[in-house]
């Protein structure tokens, strides 16, 4: 089960373990991705982690980053439960 959400050029994706919410920035003729925040599995579940200020780094995007970190920790509080079976 793996999560990929992109809402214009914010996303949230999970890997194996983890999961993270990267700003796209276009720089013709490339796209790159800046790391945002990040979840660390700990013993009691994830952990969102925050790169500098970064997501206060785009102030018109704020609304759109807590949306997806509420999704993204609601997924893996769900992929945490589920292993604990």
């Amino acid at each position: 089960m793996k999560l990929n959400i992109r809402i214009e050029n914010l996303e949230v994706r999970s890997s194996e373990d983890s999961a993270e919410i990267l700003v796209w920035i276009q720089v013709e003729p490339n796209e790159y991705a800046n790391v945002l925040a990040y979840w660390i599995k700990e013993s009691e579940g994830y952990c969102l982690k925050f790169v500098g200020g970064s997501p206060f780094d785009y102030p018109s995007r704020v609304k759109d980053f807590w949306f997806l970190a509420e999704l993204g920790q609601s997924f893996l509080n769900l992929k945490f439960n589920n292993s604990q079976d």
